[in-house]
């Protein structure tokens, strides 16, 4: 519950007429015109607001009906099949389950051009047409390909209402209550799910479908009576028909002339000022920025970092070890949030490049030595090496999150301009989750067909071939803080210095708490995926909790979903950061993430877990993108290093309590304690400030103002801080081009190659197939360490970092333990495991972790650190995914060994 008092409201309500007051002196009305235009709209009526948004929501509840029709349709659909009395196959059923998300795809984009061509209201009419015949469909299903249709056509109406419910909702409200009404659409969507979910206790499938075909029904008849937008007339250019609209919303007695003159002076400037974006592309130092950003992203993915992460539970159990999926995984997370937190105190003092390559290479080593236990476990006995999996793991976990982990998240949010931000980074973190998505769904074939080993050993070979894109590509600190002193016209080094020294005697308190703040999304981030760390081999403990029947086609599918949902959200998320503001586009994400969830703890079938997992991974990869981004905007130069890094830490500490609840509760609890975590995010960041770069991005110099007194405190002199942060965007501005003209420069080239090398290599050492797989990597190694000792070892390697003299021997002895343990009795090398896994975890946290991330922020110029930012963040997850979902291919063609000496070579060849 949200408790305000009168003086948080007043000071809301001061500050929402400040900002709406310097908004009027921009399109030309006075502060007297527009603060009387204030008053009124508080007389204004808005009963008719809340019927109309409250009926066309009802579109959102026919939508959430259709998407949770199969939660009660039985194992492989053996509930509809037995209503409606066919025969329905796993195959079949996946089919149906999945084309209602495939309609929903194809509709948003002509939902749009619809709706601007015959308006909002009829073009949410219209969808009843096609939602009515999907309904009629099922209702009457005699075969196979009517559930088609009628899933395809009932997903495809539910899917443009995400569009054109809150749309029409936005262009009716006033911005007092803009954003509570626009909480509708999911709202709505919710309760239509909720009503599924009551339904199923007492009718079947045949009778919820009839009554879910009801649901459009009623909201047509109810909703033809509300009015069209203004917005949309006026866009139109009929503004009679605008005014009346507004006279109907607003009621008679409201002046509704001043809120009309301003929308059709918005609409007009929106269409003079008119400029294609992707001219910025075309800079060199846009394109040096991609390439850094793209570079580290696809690094880090293809280092298998998710695959590891999401497949840590069955990778345990394969390996054999006597040490358990939970305690291995609990042990992994405790080492890779100590190594996280040490990252966030060194990263200024080290640099990028230190870190980035100290990961790497410990990653390299660790993945090498993991693929050699599993090499032995096929091949001989490895009774000997039962340590040597949770060891790998917790080496690998380890330098990840010291360094690719958080780095490269920081950097898109550093190296790339406020005014384009977003969208670059956007555009990364779309790579990002992308190649996420392609390795967590290939792992499992990788090591059917190249066996675990082989899987370990391609993700190590990646992370030593980043070694050397990363000494090349990557800049010094000091180069980067040099280059923007530069970029900023007007300012000497002394007054750079200058304002420096201001900034340490400033409050940092703020800055301390909304970075903890924001990043309490990354925990619930690191929590989605770290979910399937206990869920067994080929996701037995989820299929056990949940009494349904999973293969391990479909565990891939549920392991790797996370990355692909997270991978879609990245160019969007960067786009309405733009929009509506950093804070309330990662706010906005507490609603797929808590729908996710949901559908995770009610699913009664894989489709389900597919749902939930691509939403929470949907909302986790977000985070990605807004959350480094804010917290390098409200942080001052000499700490922005260290709170960069406080996203990886706490994604690294959301994966360390899924971990350790797995020692006492079983995935249902677990998925209800993780469902709560992104509301308890929402509660504690919406008191946080907006940041002071967004203000001034949109022209609101005094919010910027007022912002950066709240960060910074009411007695430091924050105006030469402002100063160079408006002259750097208006010199961005004054310098836009094309992007793709930015990316033919050769500053942006090199900061493209950069940043996707240090992504693909990341990635490609494996690191999310470990993390994923942590699971059943140590169960397959079979060590004799028990997990309290183990838990000791790992926490005493963090700390002190006593393996470092070793990591190149430990890091070779994993890949060679699972070659023993296939070919030769392994009982006297069950120490070989855990140890590898160790320094493979310490040497990524202090590097490969976390540097690329931070240094995509820093490789790119302010106009093309957006999009560039974005399309490496995307580079790293579509690399991410493909390793990932190859890592268990990977084990079955080259053996456990193989795989680990694989990632190990790629480390090597990095170098």
């Amino acid at each position: 519950m949200l408790i305000f008092n009168y003086s948080q409201i007043n000071e809301r309500i001061l500050l929402l007429k400040y900002i709406q007051r310097n908004m009027a002196e921009k399109i030309g009305y006075s502060k007297e015109t527009f603060v009387s235009q204030t008053e009124q709209t508080i007389k204004a009526k808005r009963f008719f607001q809340y019927l109309a948004s409250f009926l066309a929501s009802l579109g959102a509840t026919a939508a959430g009906m259709s998407l949770a029709w199969t939660s009660n349709a039985g194992i492989n659909g053996a509930n509809i099949a037995r209503v409606y009395n066919i025969s329905i196959t796993a195959e079949e059923f996946s089919w149906i389950g999945s084309l209602s998300a495939l309609g929903s795809a194809v509709s948003c984009v002509p939902i749009g051009i619809l709706a601007d061509i015959i308006g909002r209201k009829y073009s949410m009419l219209i969808l009843v047409i096609p939602f009515t015949i999907g309904w009629l469909c099922i209702i009457f299903a005699k075969s196979i390909a009517l559930f088609y249709v009628g899933r395809f056509l009932t997903g495809f109406s539910g899917g443009a209402f995400c569009v054109t419910g809150p749309m029409y909702t936005s262009e009716i409200a006033e911005s007092e209550i803009r954003g509570r009404l626009g909480l509708f659409y999911q709202l709505f969507l919710t309760v239509g799910i909720v009503i599924v979910n009551i339904l199923n206790f007492s009718v079947n499938m045949f009778e919820l479908s009839i009554i879910s075909g009801i649901s459009p029904i009623i909201f047509a008849i109810t909703f033809f009576f509300m009015p069209e937008t203004p917005v949309y007339y006026l866009i139109k250019g009929n503004e009679d028909a605008a005014r009346k609209s507004y006279i109907k919303f607003r009621g008679p007695y409201y002046d509704i002339e001043p809120e009309l003159s301003m929308q059709k002076r918005l609409i007009e400037e929106a269409n003079k000022q008119k400029v294609s974006f992707l001219t910025s592309l075309k800079t060199k130092a846009c394109m040096k920025g991609l390439l850094i950003s793209y570079g580290l992203m696809l690094i880090q993915q293809c280092s298998g970092i998710n695959a590891i992460a999401i497949y840590s539970g069955p990778l345990f159990e394969a390996a054999g070890s006597s040490v358990g999926p939970k305690e291995g995984t609990m042990a992994a997370g405790t080492i890779a949030l100590t190594m996280v937190l040490i990252s966030s105190l060194i990263v200024d003092r080290l640099g990028r490049r230190i870190l980035l390559t100290t990961s790497v290479i410990f990653m390299c080593l660790s993945l090498l030595a993991l693929g050699i236990y599993f090499y032995f476990l096929e091949k001989a006995s490895t009774s000997s090496l039962d340590w040597l999996p949770l060891s790998s793991v917790c080496c690998f976990i380890i330098s990840y999150s010291f360094g690719f982990g958080p780095i490269p998240w920081m950097m898109i949010s550093e190296i790339f301009a406020p005014e384009i931000k977003a969208i670059v980074s956007s555009s990364a973190c779309f790579l990002h989750w992308i190649m996420a998505f392609i390795i967590t769904k290939t792992f499992v074939n990788l090591n059917n067909t190249i066996h675990t080993y082989g899987t370990f050993w391609l993700f190590s070979l990646i992370c030593g071939i980043s070694i050397g894109f990363i000494n090349e590509k990557i800049p010094l600190l000091k180069d980067i803080q040099r280059n923007m002193a530069k970029k900023i016209v007007g300012y000497s080094q002394k007054k750079l210095v200058s304002q420096n020294v201001h900034a340490i005697k400033a409050k940092r308190f703020l800055q301390y708490i909304a970075s903890f703040s924001a990043s309490l999304g990354a925990l619930a981030a690191g929590m989605s995926v770290s979910w399937t760390s206990n869920a067994g081999i080929n996701g037995a403990n989820i299929a056990r909790v949940y009494n349904i029947s999973i293969t391990a086609e479909e565990f891939s599918w549920i392991g790797s979903l996370t990355a692909l949902g997270s991978a879609v959200s990245c160019v969007p998320i960067g786009i309405l950061a733009n929009i509506i503001g950093r804070k309330y586009s990662m706010l906005i994400l507490v609603i797929p993430f808590t729908i996710g969830w949901l559908c995770i703890i009610f699913a009664k079938s894989v489709t389900l877990f597919y749902i939930g997992r691509f939403l929470t991974g949907f909302s986790g990869g977000a985070f990605c993108v807004t959350s480094p981004m804010y917290t390098s905007e409200i942080a001052e130069s000499e700490i922005r290093g260290r709170l960069g890094l406080y996203y990886q830490l706490f994604h690294t500490a959301g994966s360390l309590t899924v971990k350790i609840l797995n020692l006492g509760v079983n995935m249902f609890e677990l998925s209800v304690i993780s469902g709560f975590v992104p509301i308890v995010f929402g509660i504690t960041f919406f008191f946080m400030p907006e940041t002071p770069v967004y203000y001034l991005i949109k022209g609101n110099e005094d919010a910027a103002r007022k912002s950066y007194i709240k960060f910074r405190g009411p007695h430091y002199d924050i105006e030469p801080e402002l100063s160079m942060q408006k002259r750097i965007i208006e010199e961005t501005n004054n310098h836009k081009v094309s992007f793709l003209t930015l990316l033919k420069t050769k500053a942006c080239k090199k900061a493209i190659l950069i940043s996707y090398g240090l992504m693909g290599f990341q990635q490609f050492s494996g690191i999310n197939a470990i993390t994923f797989y942590i699971g059943p990597i140590f169960e397959t190694a079979g060590g004799s360490v028990g997990p309290k000792e183990a838990a000791v070892v790992i926490s005493v390697i963090g700390i002190t970092m006593i393996f470092i003299s070793t990591l190149i021997v430990d890091r070779l002895a994993l890949g060679i333990h699972f070659y023993l343990m296939e070919k030769m009795n392994t009982s006297n090398l069950g120490w070989l495991p855990l140890l590898s896994v160790c320094s493979y975890i310490i040497s990524f946290a202090i590097g490969f972790g976390p540097i690329p991330w931070m240094m995509i922020s820093e490789v790119f110029s302010p106009e093309t650190k957006a999009i560039a930012g974005s399309s490496a963040c995307l580079w790293n997850w579509i690399v991410a995914f493909i390793v990932t979902k190859t890592f268990v291919n990977l084990n079955n063609t080259i053996h456990n060994y193989g795989t680990f000496w694989l990632f190990s070579f790629v480390c090597a060849v990095d170098k």
